[in-house]
């Protein structure tokens, strides 16, 4: 009796592994010829239906090619959507690292009088940063097998003590648990809402710092119910969630 249930589970097991096999493969198809619509219409300089496509793509999260990005960047330039423009341009070059695209955010940012887009030393860092964040991690990684084959060469071997390499393990593992969970989070984002209010306090009866419109790239520092701190300028401000486009990788 046993054994029967046992096959009858496996057979289960392996009609739902078939179906959810083809469900995907199904869907990558759709996405497929979904893109290649695109591209077609995008083409034939039917911009406004290309985007149309790229962005119902683009919502799903699955398939965003750079291409893609770039193109939606350019048509949403010449549509005159410029925070559009910025954010995918943004998303471009987390994704590919191409300078030319730094130049053209700033270009694009100069023109609309829009902040947050110099190319000072916080954007070298990250430029580097983002760059550079696989073997990074990976050299974290190496460095922690080593000091644990220090640690045990010393304790085995030499029968020193272990406890400064003991430290400095413990302090990379945490890094490295920061760095894979949460270092590549969007620490970043692009005002996504014309004459958005900045208070000093996160609530609505606050001060209101400024009032801006949509395109300014700002620095998030932190996130409290429905609203996100900001760096805005010398000063920090509050704004709502829904007005800020977070810009983080793919």
């Amino acid at each position: 009796m046993h054994k029967i249930q046992m096959n009858v589970f496996k057979i289960l097991l392996i009609f739902h592994a078939c179906i959810f096999i083809h469900s995907f493969s199904a869907k990558a198809q759709e996405m497929e010829e979904s893109l290649h619509i695109g591209d077609s219409l995008f083409l034939a300089r039917q911009y406004t239906q290309a985007l149309r496509i790229y962005d119902a793509i683009f919502e799903t999260g699955e398939m965003v090619a750079p291409a893609m990005l770039l193109k939606m960047a350019y048509i949403s330039e010449g549509l005159e959507k410029v925070p559009d423009a910025l954010y995918y341009l943004n998303l471009y070059y987390l994704e590919t690292n191409d300078e030319s695209a730094l130049q053209k955010m700033n270009d694009l940012a100069t023109r609309h009088n829009l902040s947050g887009y110099d190319l000072g030393g916080f954007e070298l860092i990250t430029r580097f940063y983002y760059a550079f964040f696989n073997q990074i991690v990976l050299g974290i990684a190496m460095a922690i097998l080593v000091l644990f084959g220090f640690m045990s060469y010393n304790k085995l071997v030499k029968k020193k003590g272990v406890s400064k390499p003991a430290f400095a393990m413990i302090i990379f593992s945490v890094l490295l648990f920061y760095l894979i969970n949460f270092g590549q989070r969007s620490k970043m984002g692009i005002i996504d809402n014309s004459n958005c209010y900045l208070m000093s306090g996160p609530s609505s009866s606050s001060d209101v710092i400024d009032i801006v419109k949509a395109g300014h790239r700002v620095k998030i520092i932190d996130h409290k119910d429905v609203w996100v701190k900001i760096q805005w300028g010398e000063k920090t401000a509050y704004t709502k969630e829904k007005n800020i486009k977070r810009i983080s990788i793919m």
